[in-house]
């Protein structure tokens, strides 16, 4: 297995993890010790894992401006898959992520799009995405070029799209 390949999985396994954490429910739980068995403030008994998934905030989350931009954003090691993902990032607190598949239709290459949601700033170059993924801290270079995202000791690269836009990119279809 290639360094990139394990790399690109070990970074969506732990975003895939990270997202199904119950940690962020807005339930109480019964009992510290018993996380399988949780009491929602409504008073209706059920499990975090049959809840269905709730609807992640899109309302601007505060000034990102410090990390505003088009990245390329790609999964795995840096310099490596250009254009696996771009993430849009609005300077009123916006994400917008973009996902290189392969279409089910057409069969050839376009992006699915995912948000935009909330990305809430913390301070010290630490940002909350409001689908409940990890936060991350982010920091920009001095030429404001790159964007270096560290979350749960990944770090990973982005590089500013200048020229490009996400009406670039081609969009799946929907069957």
């Amino acid at each position: 297995m290639t360094r990139s390949l394990l790399a690109a999985t070990t970074l969506a396994a732990l975003v895939a993890l990270s997202a199904c954490s119950s940690s962020d429910d807005d339930e109480e739980t019964t009992s510290p010790a018993d996380n399988a068995s949780v009491e929602p403030v409504d008073g209706a008994s059920q499990t975090s894992e049959l809840v269905e998934d709730r609807e992640v905030s899109s309302e601007p989350g505060g000034d990102t401006t410090a990390i505003a931009g088009y990245w390329d954003a790609p999964v795995g090691n840096p310099g490596t898959d250009p254009g696996t993902r771009f993430v849009l990032v609005t300077e009123d607190g916006l994400q917008t992520s973009f996902e290189r598949q392969l279409d089910d239709v057409s069969e050839e290459v376009c992006y699915s799009q995912a948000g935009p949601q909330t990305l809430t700033p913390n301070g010290d170059d630490v940002y909350t995405p409001a689908d409940g993924s990890a936060s991350f801290v982010a920091m920009r270079s001095e030429d404001g070029g790159t964007l270096t995202v560290t979350a749960d000791d990944i770090v990973e690269t982005w590089t500013l799209v200048e020229d490009g836009s996400p009406d670039d990119l081609v969009a799946c279809s929907v069957s």
